[in-house]
């Protein structure tokens, strides 16, 4: 009998030995494989803020189309709000704009007889074309876009505004994004301009403001979408939100009825 037979060879697989050169190869190794994992989260995250931002820009585009297809039809945008029978705000520009901007576009069930939160008014879906996804997704009723209010603005209140002919008004701000928002898109509340002026992205409460790093987003009323810095000064930021244009007279009374 061999010595090959009485002795096999051993085919035991000998013990993983650390010695100090393999250990800081292993290490080396874990954190390369850990920085290319974080820098594909990051990657992967700036891409979808990316994206995103290019959708809020999208709809704020759409937006300000809209508006001016209601100012094509009518010869005005829309107010900020029709007063109901109790003379309280009771239904949004936002819904007026989507009505009167498309025909097509028309709510049966939406009743101009109640407020927009009336029991009937209240059972309608939210309106994507209102939210930012970088704050909410589609399915949320919640809007991320609000006019500023005041009677120097574009929005004078009950009353609509007309484009100055000149083209003075092209570079004023229409629309703009705002965080912390609980504003329901049919709701006929948005900022007033002190609101607007004193709030830059607040961290508590509703302000002008948004999460994309690049600045915050607003179309213009000649219908480009813009970047605001945050960084910018308070007259500067008056002069993009105020219109030289007449105040509205007082003597008229405010629209009550549907467009």
């Amino acid at each position: 009998m061999s010595d090959d037979t009485l002795n096999p060879p051993d085919t035991s697989v000998p013990p993983l030995r650390f010695t100090r050169r393999r250990l800081i190869l292993w290490i080396a190794l874990l954190a390369i494989f850990c920085g290319l994992t974080v820098s594909c989260v990051i990657f992967v995250r700036q891409a979808q803020e990316v994206a995103r931002g290019m959708t809020c820009k999208g709809r704020l585009k759409q937006i300000g189309l809209a508006l001016h297809n209601y100012h094509h039809f009518h010869g005005s945008f829309p107010p900020a709000y029709l007063l109901g029978e109790d003379g309280k705000p009771a239904h949004s520009w936002r819904f007026l704009m989507l009505r009167g901007a498309w025909r097509e576009y028309d709510i049966p069930s939406y009743s101009f007889s109640e407020p927009w939160n009336g029991p009937n008014n209240l059972l309608l879906l939210g309106c994507s074309c209102f939210n930012c996804r970088s704050m909410r997704n589609d399915n949320s009723p919640i809007t991320d876009y609000v006019a500023v209010v005041g009677p120097e603005t574009m929005w004078p209140g009950g009353e609509p505004a007309v484009v100055a002919a000149d083209g003075s008004d092209n570079d004023k701000i229409l629309v703009i994004e705002i965080v912390n928002s609980d504003i329901h898109w049919m709701e006929p509340r948005n900022l007033t301009l002190k609101e607007a002026l004193d709030a830059i992205q607040p961290d508590e409460g509703i302000g002008i403001g948004s999460r994309h790093p690049d600045g915050i987003h607003y179309v213009t009323v000649g219908g480009e979408v813009r970047t605001l810095d945050r960084n910018i000064d308070r007259e500067s930021l008056r002069k993009l939100f105020t219109r030289d244009a007449p105040k509205p007279s007082a003597d008229r009374d405010p629209p009550r009825r549907r467009p």
